[in-house]
């Protein structure tokens, strides 16, 4: 793979990679016309990263405007290999990459964290006003970037399991999440009690709040599951 690549809108340099997981890898990239930075996410396989998740990402971020939600400025397709590209915000790191940082080995300072709790807040306030819940809330889906005064902004990112609820009391069935940052409900259903019939509601999102708050604050997550740590990997 070539080190630097333009697509329709960006210039994507393939040597600077921001982020990597099971199902893309994210470059840094620039805008063409204004020179501003960007985010490519280049979806590695559509066998891996399921089309409906890629469609349900773009859909849901299309309608959303929120300071504290990672922005989509588009949709490519890399040339040669015909492989998806969303073009996003360029954020620094992510949350979980930040607290990998010597200085936050014990968790974040509390000018910090009280940042990351009212971003999120207010992130999540604004998703589930508008029907939308984001059910994989963890802190390798939530960035960090820095503003132009330096002063750090936490944005919500990686939509593809989010679902669209018609009003706040819907429920739901289906199984989405990681495991350590699992609503209980949720985590009994998955690993304990297939045969269990109770439906989920936006409340698996606070749950998996509260658990990306204790990690950030002590560093140590508050659960772990009964055969370890799965170091933020999504599991379903």
């Amino acid at each position: 793979m070539s080190s630097y690549v333009t697509l329709q809108t960006v210039s994507v340099i393939y040597n600077l990679l921001i982020g990597n997981g099971a199902s893309s890898m994210v470059f840094k990239a620039f805008d063409k016309r204004t020179g501003e930075q960007r985010a490519a996410k280049v979806i590695k396989d559509r066998s891996k990263y399921n089309l409906l998740d890629l469609n349900r990402e773009v859909t849901t971020l299309k309608h959303l405007n929120h300071s504290n939600i990672v922005k989509l400025y588009g949709k490519e397709t890399e040339i040669g290999t015909g492989r998806d590209v969303l073009i996003l915000e360029y954020c620094q790191s992510s949350l979980y990459s930040f607290l990998q940082e010597p200085e936050n080995l014990h968790g974040l300072r509390d000018q910090e964290f009280l940042t990351l709790f009212i971003d999120i807040a207010s992130g999540f306030q604004y998703l589930h006003s508008n029907g939308i819940i984001h059910r994989d809330l963890k802190p390798g889906n939530i960035l960090r970037k820095i503003k132009p005064d330096l002063s750090p902004i936490y944005v919500i990112s990686d939509f593809g399991t989010s679902r669209r609820l018609e009003n706040p009391e819907e429920e739901y069935f289906s199984l989405v999440g990681t495991e350590e940052f699992l609503h209980p409900a949720v985590y009994q259903k998955a690993f304990i009690d297939r045969q269990q019939v109770t439906p989920f509601n936006s409340g698996t999102d606070l749950w998996s709040f509260g658990c990306t708050l204790f990690q950030a604050i002590s560093s140590r997550m508050p659960f772990i599951p009964f055969d370890g740590a799965r170091n933020d990997r999504k599991i379903m």
